[in-house]
């Protein structure tokens, strides 16, 4: 459900101990530790059913979108395919032609 992230309970220390081994590119501070355990162990429980979770729901076929981290940043487009719960195939038309690109949909917005 979160790509690229790593959740560690514990102290600070334990925190910067984690980001020492330069594995860890940057620590987010939890403003509210009990309500995110909360969110995850609910989370948790809805994984564990026979259910599919979307963690993107607003990128979906037909809606445009721009990337807003990665080499692409600034790259707006329409997607076109969700066929995989983690990828999108974005579509950036081009003389009349166009491109399919596979991004991670964690790496874009919904643009208005």
């Amino acid at each position: 459900m979160f790509p690229s992230y790593l959740f560690i309970r514990g102290e600070m220390e334990q925190a910067y101990q984690a980001e020492k081994t330069r594995r860890v590119v940057s620590i987010i501070k939890v403003s509210d530790p009990r309500r995110l355990s909360w969110e995850l162990r609910n989370l948790a429980l809805a994984l564990s059913g026979d259910v599919t979770l979307d963690p993107f729901p607003g990128i979906v076929q037909g809606v445009r979108v721009e990337v807003v981290t990665g080499p692409f940043m600034g790259l707006q487009g329409v997607v076109v395919d969700r066929s995989r719960m983690d990828r999108v195939h974005l579509q950036v038309s081009m003389l009349g032609g166009g491109a399919a690109l596979e991004l991670d949909a964690s790496v874009m917005k919904v643009v208005d």
